[in-house]
């Protein structure tokens, strides 16, 4: 439910090559005392080795999991400690592979670290694990919209937490207030927002072969795992723990934990290590693409070298207008993302608040026009966007939530066929309040007979006490019962909020019903009116079904199958209509009654 609440308010080709796979020592046979070597990247692409001695293992650190303690030493360890992006760097003990750098202690003086074994990362990555995240049709009041990121799984270790080191999130191109707004998100996602660390400027957009397979990672090599690339870019860095074949094994514990996915990797280079109080972290820049990661599991990331990203376009514009509409500033981005169903929305809620708050004034009067088309493929129409948003503050985050949200409720529909095919998003902002606050209403006549035309006058007075006027005519249908007839003039919160029961009730049957039933919900650029009588109605799967005979409605009383979409209201919708208002916010509703007559 308040998910709904916030969306009426504000929405494979692969290589040849062959790699040996290292040899393992098992967890069981790990001993405290025992010394080895890791290996990682401290600067540019070179693999280099640190030193580790072996503390201890923790058994049954989680349900059937094992942590190995160990102490690291060598290049900046001793000035650093275990560093933010050394996730997934393996650790041999004469010469065989025992796991992954994957945990460490917040504000530790030493450099002790967790080691993921690697037989678990290769059996959460084996594709008899994988399962559908989504499951089950939903009904749009349902949660389903829901924060679906768990916490950082933690290790206790006396009065200390063992917990994931933190992946480095990338931000380039993006506005320091939008890292501030989104870095407790990341913070419970087990991510570090970082800004303009990725040292690349906006480029072309990569093409969609990847690059050379015949220089593959190595274990040791950093990555970059990416979810958008181009004007704006939204990368994670971690390390390669091995490679079989085509296959990578990295990070040595989750990175957003969404399961199967499609998220491109490409290079990365250290241009350093930034020593730090809390935890230390690599500066990096991504290179060219690599591969496809394909497996986010609770202990490792998992994909293919080689093969070729699925990645949707997206096209942002921001236009900046005076008072006037006079236009003063335009920019645009473009940009591809993943399509993923949980990943997408946050995505697509990031980038526009950045555009806006990049472009225009985050405090002080403000409006924004909204116009967004998001096209699906297999067929499936468009699912469309049209709103306004007008206030002194929050502007540029309800017209970012007014896409996320209903996208995040189509894709994590339970539909199979709801795929993302592109988006396209053009906002236009005025540099002051473009507000219409309803102040009449009057009908032409207070009593009318059947076949009559009514004429409906409303006055609305923007923010500077200028009234606008609007008219509607609505012709009073021939053989329409005596009695009152009511005609409501209002906004689009209001209107959405007297169908909010039916809305809920409805669980559409197939991906172009749940589109249409998103794009019913109405926006509030139009001022509405809706014609209404006193008297029992019920939606049937989203249609109304307006005083029914009695013996039907005796029926439909004892219906208790509220899934079914059944739903009576008192106040039955006999006709709407609508006035396009422009880029002006509207608020206000006011109802009037006409008597029709007899016949």
């Amino acid at each position: 439910m308040r998910n709904l609440l916030r969306l009426l308010a504000s929405l494979c080709v692969t290589s040849t090559f062959v790699l040996a796979q290292a040899q393992i020592l098992p967890v069981k046979d790990v001993r405290a005392g025992m010394k080895g070597t890791g290996l990682t990247v401290f600067s540019g692409t070179a693999i280099q080795n640190f030193d580790v001695e072996i503390l201890g293992v923790i058994e049954n650190s989680a349900p059937g999991q094992s942590i190995i303690l160990a102490r690291l030493s060598g290049g900046p360890l001793a000035q650093t400690g275990v560093i933010q992006g050394m996730s997934g760097s393996p650790v041999y003990i004469g010469g065989k592979l025992i796991g992954a750098v994957a945990l460490g202690f917040a504000f530790s003086k030493e450099p002790i670290c967790g080691i993921r074994p690697i037989e678990e990362m290769i059996a959460a990555a084996n594709p008899a694990s994988r399962t559908n995240p989504v499951a089950n049709r939903v009904r749009l009041g349902d949660s389903q919209v829901a924060h679906v990121f768990s916490e950082p799984e933690s290790v206790p270790a006396g009065t200390l937490r063992l917990t994931p080191v933190r992946t480095p999130l990338q931000l380039s191109g993006f506005t320091e207030q939008t890292l501030a707004h989104f870095a407790p998100l990341a913070t419970r996602l087990g991510l570090e927002l970082a800004q303009g660390f990725s040292g690349a400027a906006p480029r072309p957009l990569p093409q969609a072969s990847p690059a050379d397979p015949t220089a593959p990672p190595k274990p040791g090599s950093m990555i970059s795992v990416q979810l958008m690339r181009g004007d704006m870019q939204v990368a994670a860095d971690g390390t390669v723990t091995d490679v079989v074949g085509n296959r990578l094994y990295a990070f040595g514990h989750r990175f957003l934990g969404v399961g199967t996915t499609g998220l491109p990797f490409a290079r990365s280079e250290v241009l350093t290590v930034l020593p730090n109080l809390s935890t230390s972290f690599k500066i990096t820049r991504s290179g060219d693409p690599l591969g496809v990661i394909e497996q986010d599991r609770n202990v490792t990331v998992s994909g293919t070298i080689g093969a070729v990203p699925d990645l949707a376009p997206f096209h942002l514009n921001v236009r900046r207008a005076n008072a006037a509409g006079d236009r003063l500033l335009e920019k645009s981005y473009r940009m591809e993302m993943v399509r993923d169903p949980f990943l997408s929305p946050l995505l697509l809620q990031m980038a526009i608040f950045s555009a806006v708050d990049a472009t225009e004034r985050t405090a002080g009067a403000t409006t924004i026009g909204l116009d967004a088309v998001l096209r699906f493929q297999n067929g499936i129409p468009p699912l469309r966007i049209a709103n306004r948003f007008s206030g002194t503050s929050m502007v540029a985050l309800a017209a970012a939530l007014n896409v996320a949200v209903p996208v995040g409720y189509a894709l994590q529909s339970g539909f199979d066929e709801l795929k993302l095919e592109s988006v396209d998003v053009n906002l236009v902002s005025y540099e002051n309040r473009r507000e219409l606050n309803l102040d009449q209403v009057w009908a032409s006549t207070n009593e009318a007979d059947p076949g009559e035309e009514v004429e409906i006058h409303a006055v609305l007075i923007d923010a500077a006490g200028a009234a606008v006027h609007r008219l509607f005519r609505y012709t009073i249908p021939r053989g329409a019962p005596a009695g009152p007839l009511y005609f409501s003039v209002t906004d689009a919160a209001s209107l959405n909020m007297l169908d909010l029961p039916k809305l809920t009730a409805i669980v559409p049957r197939n991906p172009a019903q749940l589109v249409d039933l998103v794009n019913d919900i109405r926006g509030n650029g139009k001022l509405y009116l809706r014609v209404w009588r006193q008297e029992p109605t019920y939606s049937i799967q989203g249609a109304d079904l307006p005083a029914p005979p009695p013996s039907a409605a005796l029926i439909l009383d004892s219906s208790t199958d509220v899934k079914g979409g059944r739903n009576a209201a008192q106040n039955a919708a006999i006709a709407e209509r609508n006035a396009d208002m422009g880029d002006y916010a509207v608020s206000g509703s006011r109802t009037i009654r006409v008597d029709v007559k007899s016949n």
